[in-house]
This record gives structure tokens, C-alpha cells and sequence, in this order.
């Protein structure tokens, strides 16, 4: 298997294409399970690049809207082909890959959380951005994109239960009554 560079990765608009359609599949799952929580969240439109220049254009994109009184939460959906629950322990690693460095520090608007979503099990856990002071870096190998890059990772203690999301966004959905 010949190994892409990271400009080889950009390019190859196949996988690219792939790996997004992929990513929203999984992001609205993410969506409906908010919906079934009576949260108004919102899967953000699938936009596909006119060209490898105009990838810059999409840096600080975001995959879910949730309205709420006080402002728009943003959530960033990830999903992974591993085995895992709801239950941070059931992670099969001592740490998550949140996002590449590049990727995360690009965006002006951080998300509010990070969802990683079971490809196996269609479970989830949270990692709230809020614990990025928690994160390291680390340089991996992606085998999908067939790419090196340094990524922000977080220990599997810090990730915590979807139903704990779905609480904290339904909290910020009530507005004070007087």
C-alpha cells in the first residue's frame, strides 16, 4: 500500500468525498438522538469543495447547530471504527483522537463538544471542549487517509456519557422565567 502525503490526502477527491459523506451519515445519527431528546438540533448541510483551493473556505465549519436562548452550540461529530458504549471505560484506548492540531486550532468558533460515535455499537461518548486544557498532542498515522499528522488527544476519563450531554444542552434550553 503506497503511503499518500498530506497534499496527496487533500487531493484525492474520492476519498475525500468518502470520508465526508461518511462523517455526515454518522453526524445525523448523532442528531437524531438529540431530536429524540426534544433538543432542536440541526445536521449543517453537506457543501462538497469546487476545488483542492477552496478547502480553506471550509476550516471552521461545524457538523451540528443546537439554537438556544443564549446562542448557537456547535457540536463536532467523529466517528470511529471501534468497539465502545456509553460508558467512557468501555473506550479501547488509554486516550480518543479529538481532532488534527491543524484542524481544531483553524477553527474560530470552538465546538461546545465533541461527539465520538461507535461505528460498531452506534454508541457515543462526549468530550467536552471545555477539557481541552486536559489535551496532548501526539503525531499518528490515519490508515483511512493513509496520512501523518499531529492530533489533540484526550484520556478516556475525560470523555463522559451522551445523556450527559443531552442534560447540559437541555439546560441551557430553558429560558428564565419571571
Amino acid at each position: 500500500m503506497c503511503r499518500l502525503t498530506n497534499q496527496n490526502w487533500f487531493s484525492n477527491d474520492e476519498l475525500f468525498r468518502k470520508e465526508l459523506e461518511t462523517g455526515h451519515k454518522w453526524a445525523a445519527l448523532v442528531v437524531s438522538r438529540l431530536n429524540d431528546n426534544d433538543i432542536p438540533a440541526e445536521l449543517t448541510p453537506l457543501m462538497w469543495r469546487n476545488n483542492i483551493d477552496a478547502r480553506h473556505e471550509f476550516s471552521d465549519e461545524t457538523d451540528i447547530i443546537v439554537p438556544t436562548p443564549s446562542g448557537v452550540l456547535q457540536l463536532e461529530s467523529k466517528s470511529r471504527n471501534l468497539h465502545f458504549t456509553d460508558v467512557p471505560v468501555s473506550y479501547p484506548y488509554d486516550t480518543a483522537l479529538v481532532d488534527t492540531v491543524s484542524g481544531w486550532n483553524k477553527k474560530i468558533d470552538k465546538p461546545f463538544a465533541v461527539v465520538l460515535t461507535s461505528q460498531e455499537t452506534s454508541e457515543m461518548l462526549v468530550i467536552p471542549s471545555r477539557t481541552n486544557a486536559n489535551w496532548t498532542t501526539k503525531l499518528s498515522y490515519d490508515r483511512v487517509r493513509q496520512i501523518q499528522d499531529r492530533w489533540y488527544e484526550v484520556k478516556w476519563d475525560k470523555m463522559l456519557p451522551f445523556d450527559v450531554l443531552v442534560t447540559a444542552i437541555q439546560k441551557r434550553l430553558v429560558t428564565p422565567r419571571f
